[in-house]
């Protein structure tokens, strides 16, 4: 059986480069897969498919979920115009194989014809020659026609072994996941946050048991900005000392053990806080999203001796204000701010790692920086600051943000006249006045060029966004379309869980405000405000 692809212009470069990714890198086009392992040698058995022309190579695919799929042994038989595929058959049945169990599957570039061609051993169709010529033989001509770099790299975990990582993620899954999705007592969204600090903590316990010798002494996390305390939770129950600090208590802190967290607002200059850090022996300081501590944690832990991961994720320099640059390339914000936490950590002389993680996030990467055993006074770190940055830290400061009340929370601008707003307010409108559905692609498309020069500073892409406007917009993770959201959703009662508090009701309801048939629920019943909201 063969399936051609034909009028695709592609040069043998670009042919073998899109082999070359599914090669190397399958888990890209397979969910099954989480990464490949090579043979370091040949065996005679091996070399039966050697000719003269042939290059003989064997790979394992390494199953992402070993409780369903088993790895999968291949050879592969490559020229300059082909790449061959044999799944060695395996003896396992108690499992499925985590890529397809056919014979022979060969993909050629025929450049005279000006075409594609995928060869299946096999002449009656099933799901998984369905597989291979729907959606993987289009894959690799979408590649073939794109300029591509460095394919044969690792784009994630590039510091840590990837099998080790992700035996480590399934065996927490395992453990932690059910429990913590069906006894999560936060506001947030269990699938996205319990499932983060899964991936968060695994890589943390790959890396500290990998990269043990360069810890000097015995690790203890700290996490300051702790937040729900789920990582604090998760390296604490899997043997590691840790605490972790946040200026406000969450209601999961009593779920997962009330003495691993401290409530207390966190002053990076505070002599007591070094104190504390130092005294309790703590090796490794945790900025999970941290915040307006973000440029601050390499300066702590410089003075104390420490080493810190940092997940950056909103910009802020040490003055505790949004992070601004004059650097108008081609980057983005969120590139530039990582630029940015790096040369803190160069001018301060970590040994700096820098990696990106496997999490439901667009924030994913990810820095480990490690003392090196350099002494320096306050001062000379002031000094070094100073000159590089233009700033000194002992006038600049980190402000603490103020607990979420209504009589102390101070805006310049409500959070309802935002650039989110009005992305929201254009696609809510538009689906009412089209009654049809958008995709992400054809939302961003909707949206006035201004309004996207702006959403390129916003903290989280358009999906984000949307997620968070779920009492207008619903994002259907199956069909990756985006419709109106149930108004009958937002009812308190379906908000409200039996041991909330009542809150004051500050954002706007879309169907009150631009719905031509108004909110089909009273002011009592909606969870959002009812009153008119000005854009003047």
């Amino acid at each position: 059986m063969q399936f051609d692809i034909s009028n695709i212009n592609v040069d043998k470069e670009h042919f073998l480069s899109a082999l070359e990714i599914y090669l190397y890198k399958p888990h890209v086009i397979n969910k099954r897969v989480t990464t490949v392992r090579f043979a370091l040698a040949l065996t005679r058995q091996d070399r039966i498919y050697s000719t003269g022309r042939n290059i003989v190579n064997k790979r394992t695919l390494v199953s992402k979920n070993p409780r369903i799929y088993h790895d999968q042994d291949e050879y592969i038989l490559s020229d300059d115009i082909s790449f061959e595929f044999r799944p060695i058959p395996s003896n396992c049945s108690e499992t499925k194989s985590c890529c397809v169990e056919i014979p022979v599957y060969r993909f050629e570039l025929l450049t005279n014809e000006n075409l594609i061609r995928l060869k299946v051993d096999g002449e009656q169709s099933t799901k998984e020659i369905s597989w291979l010529s729907d959606i993987l033989l289009s894959k690799i001509v979408r590649w073939c026609q794109n300029d591509i770099e460095n394919s044969t790299e690792n784009t994630t975990l590039k510091l840590i072994s990837i099998e080790e990582y992700q035996r480590e993620y399934e065996r927490l899954k395992v453990k932690y996941g059910k429990y913590l999705t069906e006894n999560w007592c936060e506001n947030t969204d269990p699938q996205k946050h319990v499932f983060e600090d899964l991936g968060i903590a695994s890589y943390l316990l790959t890396y500290c048991r990998q990269y043990a010798s360069l810890f000097d002494k015995p690790i203890k996390f700290l996490d300051l900005g702790c937040g729900n305390g789920l990582l604090t939770f998760l390296l604490s129950s899997e043997g590691y000392p840790a605490l972790g600090i946040d200026m406000r208590s969450r209601r999961s802190w009593s779920l997962f053990g009330s003495s691993l967290y401290l409530q207390s607002l966190i002053d990076p200059k505070s002599f007591s806080l070094h104190e504390f850090i130092i005294s309790n022996q703590y090796t490794l300081l945790i900025g999970n999203h941290s915040d307006e501590l973000t440029p601050w944690l390499p300066v702590l832990a410089r003075q104390c001796f420490c080493n810190v991961f940092l997940l950056p994720c909103c910009f802020f320099d040490f003055s505790g204000k949004k992070f601004m640059t004059n650097n108008h390339d081609q980057s983005t914000q969120y590139e530039q701010y990582l630029s940015y936490v790096g040369e803190i950590a160069n001018v301060l002389d970590f040994d700096i790692k820098k990696d990106k993680l496997r999490i439901p996030s667009t924030k994913n990467i990810c820095f480990m920086l490690h003392d090196k055993n350099g002494e320096r006074s306050s001062e000379t770190i002031r000094r070094c600051l100073l000159d590089h940055f233009n700033i000194d830290i002992n006038l600049e400061h980190a402000q603490p943000q103020l607990s979420n009340h209504p009589s102390t929370l101070v805006k310049s601008k409500p959070d309802f006249y935002s650039t989110k707003f009005s992305i929201a307010q254009i696609l809510f409108q538009h689906l009412i006045k089209h009654d049809d559905s958008l995709t992400l692609s054809s939302a961003y498309d909707l949206l006035p060029n201004e309004i996207r020069e702006e959403l390129k500073s916003e903290n989280g892409g358009l999906k984000s966004i949307i997620l968070s406007y779920r009492h207008a917009l619903y994002f259907n993770p199956q069909t990756k379309l985006i419709i109106l959201s149930n108004p009958q959703s937002n009812s308190i009662t379906a908000k409200q869980k039996p041991s909330s508090k009542i809150t004051f009701r500050t954002k706007p309801c879309f169907f009150y405000m631009f719905h031509p048939d108004r909110c089909p629920l009273t002011d009592e019943q909606c969870a959002f405000s009812h009153k008119h909201h000005s854009n003047e």
